[in-house]
């Protein structure tokens, strides 16, 4: 039975057609045309149906499967809901390297979804709070070059009178030439979404390289961007060659999947599985080891299991999560 049926058998709408006398009109040219208006609803008949529809809220399937907050949450980079799969410990190991040795570049890629913004936010922390660090943290770097500028010092919190790149360099320049020669400081820049990055931009960035003491890099940068951003590398032999650090993040294996699915239960309050086996094992090859994809189709799963009276989430219901969450637009 489609909807309008089913509204018809409801009797929300009155069929009007079995009245051949008021329900058939004759055209100009003497042909019969059904007369349908009373099946139609209304746009009134519409909007109470989205208003009678049933919202599940977030604390409903919260309490249903006994979790204290949301384990599947797709924004945001709270430290305590990640796990360090080998390639996340691989690439956290070679940019503290990278920064600690000051040798000036690194640079990670990564597909959409893979936990590029994680990498970044984590590595900032391991130096945030630490006297022998300064360290800034952009997330839009698709600006002019002297705007970039402004906002790497702001972040820095240094105020700056300059407008003109030329000006903003120089005065740079000595600013992070004092934190490395007189306060004994490693300078740090981290940037997100590097793949916003443009040749002038780039540019920019392989200039505040050539800073040094005599010694060491003033300056250590941490690259962090969409696999696009290697072809706008490599079209740039000059800031290529300054690379010691070029990683990709590697997808998660199933068995990585399933560990980061049950790690984000456990931080969310749940001991015990929510999931059969056989449906987190779906759940983690439907994810195909990207951690985004897994908290779409984790928190769609919560939501029907909870519709669906499911205490322990089955596959069938993960299948229909997948289908929601990654469905092609």
């Amino acid at each position: 039975m489609n909807g309008l049926e089913k509204a018809i058998t409801m009797g929300r709408f009155k069929d009007t057609t079995s009245d051949k006398a008021e329900n058939e009109e004759f055209s100009e040219n003497g042909t019969k045309q059904a007369n349908l208006a009373g099946l139609v609803p209304t746009l009134e008949d519409m909007l109470a149906d989205i208003r009678s529809m049933t919202i599940l809220s977030k604390e409903a399937f919260l309490s249903y499967y006994n979790l204290i907050e949301p384990p599947f949450s797709v924004t945001g980079t709270d430290q305590r809901f990640v796990y360090l799969s080998e390639s996340y410990r691989n690439i956290l190991s070679s940019c503290i390297a990278t920064v600690v040795d000051s040798m000036g570049l690194g640079v990670v890629y990564g597909q959409v979804g893979s936990g590029k913004s994680t990498l970044a936010r984590l590595l900032t922390s391991r130096f945030e709070g630490n006297d022998e660090y300064l360290i800034a943290y952009i997330d839009d770097p698709g600006v002019a070059p002297s705007a970039l500028l402004r906002n790497i010092m702001h972040e820095f919190r240094v105020d700056v009178p300059a407008r003109q790149l030329e000006a903003l360099k120089s005065y740079f320049k000595g600013f992070i030439y004092e934190q490395a020669t007189l306060r004994d400081r490693t300078v740090i820049l981290i940037i997100d979404e590097a793949q916003k990055l443009d040749r002038h931009t780039m540019e920019l960035l392989r200039v505040l390289l050539n800073y040094e003491d005599g010694r060491d890099k003033l300056l250590q940068i941490i690259l962090f961007g969409q696999t696009e951003l290697k072809n706008k590398v490599d079209k740039r032999p000059n800031f290529r060659n300054r690379i010691v650090t070029g990683m990709n993040i590697e997808p998660m294996s199933i068995v990585e999947m399933v560990r980061l699915i049950k790690h984000r239960l456990r931080v969310a309050g749940r001991e015990t599985p929510v999931f059969e086996e056989d449906a987190i094992a779906l759940l983690a090859e439907v994810s195909q080891g990207l951690p985004r994809s897994a908290c779409a189709v984790g928190w769609w799963a919560l939501r029907l299991g909870c519709e669906n009276d499911e205490k322990l989430i089955s596959s069938n219901i993960v299948q229909q999560a997948a289908h929601k969450a990654l469905r092609p637009l």
